[in-house]
């Protein structure tokens, strides 16, 4: 999974399965700004660096409970 595609739509589905209560404009908002922030920047493989963030977020879902 090395794509900014691959790794969005996997946080997407990581939420839905979760059943979170999350607002997604204000997620795709977040994100958009993220990556046009970072989007010059690679990580040491030359992927782009927005997957470490996604990879990241999509971690930290797995261990948020929907309060």
């Amino acid at each position: 999974m090395e794509t900014f595609q691959e790794h969005y739509l996997s946080m997407k589905r990581t939420i839905a399965a979760r059943k979170l209560n999350v607002d997604m404009a204000l997620i795709d908002r977040a994100v958009d700004y993220a990556r046009v922030k970072h989007k010059d920047q690679k990580r040491k493989d030359g992927s782009p660096y927005i997957i470490h963030p996604l990879a990241v977020a999509e971690i930290c879902l797995l261990y948020t409970s929907d309060a």
